[in-house]
């Protein structure tokens, strides 16, 4: 049962980083939706968001141990 919860827990997770993902690739890097310019600590941010987000969809996911309590 533990195992089938943290499977179904990882693929919601997946999930969530998948949609998260494409809404910032899609998302313009330098102005938000009424075209006013963004900081460079936005600019910096959203890369850093898509690099790591990337980066947890390419590793392979370790199975963790169940709890025993």
């Amino acid at each position: 049962v533990c195992r089938a919860v943290e499977a179904e827990v990882r693929k919601d997770d997946e999930a969530l980083i998948r949609q998260m993902l494409e809404a910032l690739e899609s998302s313009s890097p330098h102005t938000d939706v009424t075209y006013a310019w963004k900081s460079e600590n936005w600019t910096a941010k959203r890369a850093a968001a898509i690099t790591a987000a990337r980066a947890r969809l390419a590793t392979t996911t370790k199975e963790l141990p169940c709890s025993t309590k």
